[in-house]
């Protein structure tokens, strides 16, 4: 089955906002076992929109729209689709009824116009929002199943997720799977990967393909078949494969992140952590505080950017930073081995670098981060040089003291 994608908002296009909805729906579909056949963002004109979607509806047995369910002026999905599909909007009491108790449940009167989101094409399938206001809604028409949904991604997502996904399953009951696996790397280049793996590029009826990224290179695989049980079970052989030729390079599979892998290891071992950044921002505190329950682990994370910072708040000594420097092995691992002291915490994680565009020397170039980590017995430090933007410098900093800390816990410190 060929499904179709259309993403509506005259903001995606003019620049400003990144378009993300498709990429989700797109994975999950393809998880369903829907070839993903075409993606288009149109603007907030009519006229764009109806054509589009009766394209859609000509070659695609299913199309998802994102967007256009608001209120304002702009928001024509409801119309073009109930013109389209010659089905009046019709004001759904129940709807109605939902929408106005979020807003009582808030202690707020609900807004003039927000009626408007209760309306909703004749006999179509309503989707109920739980995060926001704007119910999406589900049509057949000739032949084609139309699903529209809001443009807020993660409104968006919990609607597929609670009701579209299970929407969609049935109706393709008894018509097979694809199953994606993606196996993430780090620390190795896409081509010492591709020769290591090289033998499962010749596997029937699997693809298996390489994304490189700052934060490592993804293995994707994708299989397809009519039973799970039988393509999860060669999935879990290819991925076996994958760890006997890679080993330890692999950090995590599917959702996982090397924060969250790092958290668990942290959680699991009773172990805590603080972190002092430099040249990273703060941006490794971030990624690990992202993780749910992190509390537990993370005793303190310290931005000491500027040198005062690390000698006042850290208590690095002057003359390691006037003698090395601030971006040195020996100032790194003093940041780790004081933040652990300062915060009295079991391990000491630290990152200093020059993340660019500006600043370096031809002793001490763009890109050059040291990583430290201490555990009050003995202190690691690593020098790195990576390329890239400003951005992509920090990311690949903080992944890399993520994998460093990821690795002494492997260990068994």
């Amino acid at each position: 089955m060929r499904g179709e994608i259309i993403a509506i908002g005259t903001e995606l296009i003019i620049g400003g906002i990144t378009e993300t909805n498709s990429l989700f729906l797109s994975t999950e579909l393809t998880r369903a076992g829907i070839e993903v056949g075409f993606k288009t963002i149109i603007g907030d004109i009519e006229g764009d929109i109806e054509s589009t979607l009766k394209r859609a509806i000509e070659r695609s047995p299913l199309i998802i729209t994102t967007g256009g369910l608001g209120l304002t002026a702009d928001d024509l999905t409801r119309k073009v689709v109930s013109r389209l599909t010659k089905r009046r909007l019709v004001l759904r009491e129940d709807l109605l009824e939902k929408i106005t108790r979020k807003f009582e449940s808030t202690g707020r009167e609900m807004p003039k116009g927000y009626s408007r989101q209760a309306l909703i094409p004749s006999q179509a399938f309503a989707i109920e929002n739980p995060l926001g206001t704007a119910p999406g809604f589900i049509i057949e028409h000739n032949g084609s199943l139309l699903i529209s949904l809001p443009g807020v991604p993660s409104e968006m997502e919990m609607m597929y997720k609670e009701t579209v996904k299970d929407f969609i399953v049935k109706k393709l009951e008894g018509r097979g799977i694809i199953l994606i696996r993606c196996i993430k790397t780090f620390g190795l280049p896409e081509m010492s990967i591709n020769e290591a793996i090289k033998d499962l590029f010749k596997l029937r009826d699997a693809y298996i393909g390489l994304l490189a990224k700052p934060t490592g290179v993804d293995i994707r695989i994708i299989l397809r078949g009519k039973k799970e049980e039988e393509v999860s079970s060669l999935v879990g052989e290819i991925e076996e494969k994958a760890r006997g030729a890679i080993g330890d390079y692999i950090y995590g599979v599917d959702d996982e992140t090397m924060e969250s892998v790092v958290g668990l290891l942290l959680k699991k071992m009773g172990l805590t952590l603080s972190v002092a950044e430099s040249c990273t921002g703060g941006l490794i505190g971030h990624r690990l505080t992202n993780v749910p329950g992190s509390s537990e682990y993370i005793e303190s994370v310290l931005v000491t950017y500027g040198n005062r910072a690390k000698t006042e708040v850290l208590g690095v000594p002057l003359e390691t930073i006037r003698d090395y420097g601030s971006v040195s092995a020996q100032t790194a691992s003093s940041m780790a081995e004081r933040v652990r002291e300062v915060n009295r915490t079991d391990l000491g994680l630290a990152v200093t670098g020059i993340a660019g565009p500006g600043g370096g020397t031809p002793t001490k170039p763009v890109g050059l981060v040291y990583t430290a980590l201490a555990d009050g017995k003995d202190t690691l430090c690593r020098f790195h040089h990576f390329s890239g933007t400003r951005e992509e410098v920090k990311l690949n900093s903080s992944q890399m003291a993520l994998d460093m800390l990821r690795r002494y816990l492997l260990a068994g410190h």
